[in-house]
């Protein structure tokens, strides 16, 4: 039998989780705004009609989920306060301005936002994307215990992911895998090992990914 293609299966991660659907955009705005933060949630134009799937399964420190919009739409939730959120399309763009940063996000360029930095977003009406949610105490926790010290300020990392980049690869290769095991396998059943695996997670990522501790972390002596 015929493997299906990478595109195929991400088209279908977490389809056995809860899925939320709706064309309402304050019923939207409420439950993203329940898995997420308060934000405020604009359709493009008058001539389209929302079409929003989110499907989403909550995890103690990590959480993982695919959503669409249907429509294009501007995002503006000001700044995240207590999880850092990784966005990884894998189909159509966002634009998203974080700090001083603009980034068009595709399937080659995901995206990691940072706690108390303003961001917005574009989402289009092609786009449909995975996330990932990290509770930000337990990130800066696991961040102090990686470096031997406590943190230098806040941990905001560049806020753009080059999947193409050859630094990224190891961290591309887990996080597809995270991805499909969250969605489709039994391990993130077992508390122990769900505990392991989102630590390897935030260990990788401060490992593969810009961040200003890392600054902080080479001037010590």
């Amino acid at each position: 039998m015929q493997a299906a293609s990478p595109a195929l299966l991400r088209g279908h991660l977490f389809s056995r989780f809860p899925k939320f659907t709706s064309h309402d955009a304050e019923e939207v705005r409420q439950q993203v705004s329940r898995i997420f933060c308060d934000h405020d949630l604009k359709v493009v134009g008058k001539s389209q009609a929302l079409n929003t799937q989110i499907h989403f399964r909550r995890g103690n420190r990590v959480s993982y989920g695919r959503m669409l919009y249907g429509a294009t739409v501007d995002i503006e939730p000001g700044n995240l306060d207590d999880f850092y959120l990784i966005q990884i399309p894998v189909a159509g763009h966002e634009t998203i301005q974080c700090d001083r940063h603009s980034i068009l996000s595709s399937t080659n360029v995901g995206t990691i936002i940072s706690p108390e930095l303003a961001f917005r977003m574009r989402h289009e009406k092609n786009a449909e994307k995975l996330f990932i949610r990290v509770e930000r105490k337990a990130f800066e926790q696991q961040c102090a215990q990686y470096y031997g010290h406590l943190l230098r300020g806040a941990l905001h990392f560049d806020p753009a992911i080059n999947f193409e980049s050859p630094l990224v690869q190891s961290l591309k290769r887990l996080l597809e895998w995270q991805l499909f095991e969250a969605s489709e396998g039994d391990l993130f059943n077992q508390p122990l090992v769900a505990a392991r695996f989102e630590e390897t997670l935030m260990v990788s990522l401060l490992c593969s990914l810009q961040h200003n501790q890392q600054a902080s972390n080479e001037a010590t002596p």
